[in-house]
């Protein structure tokens, strides 16, 4: 498969697209498809995960590369590497998009789509619109200001993405948090967060049928952290995230799925399989397991990649993961 084809989630798909993927998933098919433990689905489930190789096609391209003029010309240079059938198909997905991030660093996932959008209105007389993104999770104030003062930023900004939770939900997990010592084995850490991940489990399975509210800094009032089914309506779901590195990175704790980053980590999992999103996109470091993104999405295929700093750029120190799911081809629902 083309590099392209993962950069804009173009990959096609056997199977038969339908509404249920852009909407939340029913209890029963959570029930049924779906163990309880996130962490169990990707352990023991043989879920799969393509690895891919990312290079340029010639070396003799980095230089010009990393040339501040072409750094952000990635889009016309994959453009033109399209087949017409392959432009076609893109511009028809794109004009179907609707996004949500989870930190994404400095609105990074809301500028990538409004890049990918500019260059690819170039090339057309009948423009896109602009892909509206519903909502972003970002906890660090100075990046909330940031996707505040965007053009073509997010129309709710939520802060940490505990806070949706339901309060006696949260207290719970802050008690089974709060009996975790300093010195507990990971085997009883890792039991404990489990627990927390089942809990989760229950709480996503019993709040399925409506949005999940949390704190919004645009509005100053509690907005739906999820868009509603009629929101994202003959829409595609595309997920921009960069997860919690802590228990994965060599400069963290590296606790794994026994770490504090677990909580979080699961939220977001859970969020994954309750809406289905068309296609994700999710960054973190070098040893974060990408099974975790598969078994959140099991009917969508899966592929990672490691971005050396050599391939990035001199502004890159050290090597991501970037992981991308892609659910069921989206054509032939809507050239129906």
């Amino acid at each position: 498969m083309c590099e392209s084809a993962v950069l804009f989630g173009i990959t096609p798909f056997d199977s038969q697209y339908s509404k249920s993927n852009t909407m939340i998933a029913s209890p029963e098919k959570l029930k049924t498809e779906e163990s309880t433990s996130l962490y169990s689905r990707h352990a023991e489930s043989p879920v799969d995960v393509e690895h891919l190789e990312f290079r340029p096609a010639d070396l003799s391209e980095l230089p010009v590369l990393y040339a501040t003029q072409h750094r952000f010309l990635w889009p016309h240079r994959i453009w033109e590497r399209l087949t017409p059938e392959r432009k076609d198909r893109l511009i028809r997905i794109l004009r179907h998009l609707i996004g949500r991030s989870y930190f994404t660093g400095v609105g990074g996932f809301e500028v990538l789509l409004y890049v990918i959008v500019t260059a690819v209105n170039e090339y057309l007389t009948d423009k896109i619109p602009l892909i509206e993104v519903t909502n972003a999770t970002e906890m660090q104030s100075n990046r909330q200001l940031v996707l505040k003062a965007m053009d073509h930023g997010p129309h709710c900004i939520h802060g940490a993405i505990e806070e949706r939770l339901p309060i006696k939900v949260w207290m719970e997990i802050k008690q089974i948090q709060d009996g975790i010592k300093a010195g507990t084995h990971d085997a009883a850490r890792r039991l404990a967060y489990q627990k927390i991940d089942s809990l989760l489990s229950y709480c996503y399975n019993l709040h399925w049928d409506r949005c999940i509210n949390g704190p919004c800094i645009v509005h100053g009032a509690s907005c739906p952290v999820i868009a509603n089914a009629e929101k994202v309506k003959d829409k595609l779901v595309v997920v921009g995230s960069g997860v919690v590195c802590k228990d994965a990175s060599p400069m963290g704790l590296r606790k794994g799925d026994a770490g504090p980053a677990m909580v979080g980590q699961s939220i977001w999992a859970h969020e994954m399989t309750l809406t289905r999103p068309a296609i994700t996109f999710t960054e973190c470091v070098q040893d974060w397991e990408p099974k975790v993104a598969a078994a959140a999405l099991p009917s969508h295929r899966a592929y990672t990649c490691l971005l050396h700093p050599h391939i990035l750029g001199d502004r890159y120190m050290r090597t991501r993961r970037m992981t991308t799911t892609i659910g069921p081809d989206p054509l032939p629902f809507f050239l129906n």
